[in-house]
């Protein structure tokens, strides 16, 4: 009885199931674009039934079966409008996509990764990247002070407004290192490490973007040398066409942001007169000859200056305002299969200090004067191969008054310091005595206007010149996708000072008891001679050497590139024991549709500065993230919000730097002193002879310093863009 049930249930359920396949209808299709051309991996989706879909393959076919005759199918991809059509039976379908041009300048805008570049709508490590348009928008004389609030994640602290030293330091999302070591991100500019100090000298009108990289995804690649951020820079290439030669002229002026109103000398006298009575001291003690009532008459109503002087030292030898010029000219263009960019920049930027009359030749005000030059030529071999061939230079001239002040402790203070710490107050001494000469008083800071005209300057010149030549190759024929570039880089600095100073001159202080004016240092009875002197900065080589293979390809709605880098650097100072640096580094990127996107990325990397068992570290990272703007049931019914993405990524980056003047720390030092102090004597007659005594001890145990990070992040813009977080 039982198997007799059994079987009427099954012959039941075989009947429901046949019926139900009989009602579903399979419609075929084809989909396209507007130029005919068939969309691979679109999504095609049963309106009534969002769960019921299929991809059209590498001929933009699909085949799908439906529930009824007149099932609207919603069709969507990346980059397109989507559209809504209804089935026929035995009809097949063409379906024709409209292109989202917001969608596809979403794509197709690319954000620096450091030896490529990616899509910003896959992208999941967390970098900020600007454009020369927004660079170009900041009047700044370097590249640091031109990104001040352009680059969430990006700091900025400038410690000095003199031309040509007034570049700001930068970090990335803060100190990522130990203290008292190296805390400036890595650069690279055009995928070719450069010291930090290149970045204060490239002229934004050459740069095509700088991205900064804040996360270990995208730091990880760069291994031991990532901990505190990488910066990339594009600079700029021609493009087909005819010549177009571009002139641009920049006039601007700098000014402090903040002007010390000082007290003169009545006002002054009187808080410390009060200040010395409060404290039971007697102020006619304290500062003779400058509480009694008549001395305070004298500086209230400046009747007699050139003995109780009021002088406002900032006024004497500082200007309101310092201009700032700079031209440049570049020339792009392409001809066949050569392409090229010709720049030629000029940078002059003033000093604040006044201009004082002098006798002798020489400018001893602050400046800068620095010339830029690039040229990056790209040439087309065949179809499969070209070579870009980069050349630039930057030369530097910084110029700064010698300012002694032997008379002080503390020597050569800096001019803002003698001006607002009290070294020097409007009641010392005037600018001139009665008879012209320069005033001045013992134990004093020296007169800064004489300074001017007679301290003479030290002058400095840094030339920087730079080349690399990259060959990319394809290799379709033996994947679609797979290529190979090659990369040799060198860089050389160099440059000298030189100094045109004089330490003393002649001034005179006036002497209230015989009303003559005395000499402040007897020893100067005339304006001593200028002296000269010359100096070299040791010669800085490095060279780079680059082996890539990359790998991009998309199959059907999987998105797939690769990258696998070999590096070899090495540079020396002058005489000094060159230093090496090895890396290998690989980074997998994967995307389907656009919307789920994982990436790893790694780095092995071996410094010479541990020991042998310790050159070695591995840096791993990974990243995902979820276009979920992208999704069918968002994108259909929040059309407010035009693009939203949720990323995430942990990884482990590191630094090879420490604080220590000598390279390899796992070798013992010994120190050779050849002074009497230090010597061995031998003989019957004493010879002298040096010592030679330990100096540090070796620590085979030093090796590169890891920091483990974490980052989270959303990315949203909404109301057709107007509005971004």
């Amino acid at each position: 009885m039982k198997n007799k049930i059994y079987i009427i249930l099954l012959l039941l359920f075989a009947m429901v199931t046949g019926a139900l396949a009989q009602n579903l209808v399979e419609v075929s299709g084809k989909v396209l674009d507007e130029k005919g051309e068939p969309i691979i991996g679109a999504s095609i989706v049963e309106a009534a039934n969002p769960t019921n879909g299929i991809s059209s393959d590498v001929s933009g076919r699909f085949r799908l079966k439906v529930k009824s005759v007149n099932a609207t199918l919603n069709v969507f991809f990346i980059g397109y409008q989507p559209a809504s059509v209804v089935a026929e039976k035995g009809k097949e379908l063409i379906i024709r996509l409209k292109e989202d041009q917001k969608m596809l300048d979403e794509v197709q805008v690319t954000v620096n990764v450091g030896y490529g570049t990616q899509s910003r709508v896959t992208h999941t490590g967390s970098t900020s990247q600007v454009t020369s348009k927004e660079l170009m928008q900041s009047p700044a004389a370097s590249l640091q002070n031109a990104l001040v609030g352009k680059m969430p994640g990006l700091f900025q602290q400038q410690t000095s407004g003199q031309p040509g030293n007034d570049a700001a330091n930068i970090y990335i999302r803060g100190v990522s290192t130990y203290a008292n070591v190296s805390k400036q991100p890595l650069v690279l500019v055009d995928d070719i490490e450069v010291s930090f100090s290149t970045l204060s000298q490239l002229d934004a009108n050459e740069v095509e973007s700088l991205a900064i990289l804040k996360d270990a995804s995208s730091t990880a690649i760069f291994g031991v040398k990532g901990a505190n951020g990488v910066v990339l820079v594009r600079t700029k290439r021609g493009k087909q066409g005819p010549a177009k030669i571009t002139v641009r002229s920049e006039v601007g002026f700098q000014q402090p942001t903040i002007n010390r109103k000082n007290l003169s000398s009545y006002d002054a006298l009187l808080l410390l007169k009060e200040q010395s009575e409060q404290l039971g001291k007697n102020p006619l003690q304290e500062y003779p000859g400058l509480m009694d009532d008549v001395a305070l008459e004298h500086f209230r109503t400046g009747d007699m200056p050139h003995v109780y002087p009021n002088v406002n030292w900032y006024d004497e030898i500082m200007r309101k305002n310092a201009m700032q010029l700079k031209e440049n000219i570049d020339i792009s263009g392409g001809v066949n299969n050569v392409k090229y960019f010709l720049s030629l920049g000029y940078l002059h930027q003033e000093g604040i200090l006044k201009k004082v009359a002098k006798q002798e030749d020489f400018d001893n005000n602050y400046y800068l004067k620095r010339y830029n030059i690039r040229s990056n030529i790209d040439v087309q071999v065949t179809k499969l191969l070209d070579i870009k061939l980069n050349a630039s230079a930057r030369l530097n001239e910084i110029n700064e008054p010698h300012l002694p002040d032997s008379r002080i402790a503390g020597g050569a203070w800096p001019f803002w310091r003698r001006l607002s710490s009290g070294i020097l107050t409007p009641w010392d001494y005037p600018v001139r005595n009665a008879d012209d000469t320069y005033g001045g008083m013992a134990g004093k800071s020296m007169n800064p206007v004489a300074l001017l005209e007679y301290g003479g300057y030290e002058r400095t010149f840094k030339n920087d010149i730079s080349g690399n030549v990259t060959a990319n190759h394809k290799l379709d024929f033996l994947t679609k996708g797979l290529s190979v570039r090659g990369t040799l880089a060198l860089s050389n600095n160099w440059g000298y000072e030189r100094k045109l100073t004089r330490d003393e001159f002649p001034d005179y202080t006036y002497n209230k008891v015989t009303g003559a004016l005395d000499r402040v240092n007897p020893s100067v009875y005339g304006l001593p001679p200028l002296s000269q002197s010359t100096s070299s900065f040791a010669v800085y080589r490095k060279i780079n050497t680059q082996f890539i293979v990359d790998y991009k390809r998309s199959f059907g709605s999987h998105n797939l590139s690769g990258l696998a880098l070999a590096n070899y650097d090495t540079f020396r100072s002058g005489a000094e024991t060159p230093a090496n640096f090895k890396g290998y580094s690989g980074r997998i990127s994967y995307d389907y549709k656009f919307r789920y996107m994982l990436e790893f990325n790694m780095a092995y990397n071996g410094s010479d500065r541990f020991k042998s068992n310790k050159k070695y570290g591995f840096f791993p990272a990974v990243s995902a993230g979820w276009n979920i703007s992208e999704e069918p049931f968002f994108k259909n019914n929040i059309r407010f919000v035009d693009f939203l993405k949720v990323r995430g990524s942990i990884g482990e980056v590191g630094s090879d730097a420490f604080n220590s003047a000598f390279r390899y720390l796992y070798e013992e030092s010994y120190i050779l002193q050849s002074g009497s102090a230090h010597q061995y004597y031998f003989g019957e007659q004493p010879t002298g002879m040096p010592s030679i005594y330990p100096g540090s001890l070796g620590n085979d145990n030093v090796t590169w310093e890891k920091e483990k990070k974490m980052d989270l992040g959303m990315e949203m813009r909404l109301f057709k863009s107007k509005l971004s977080i």
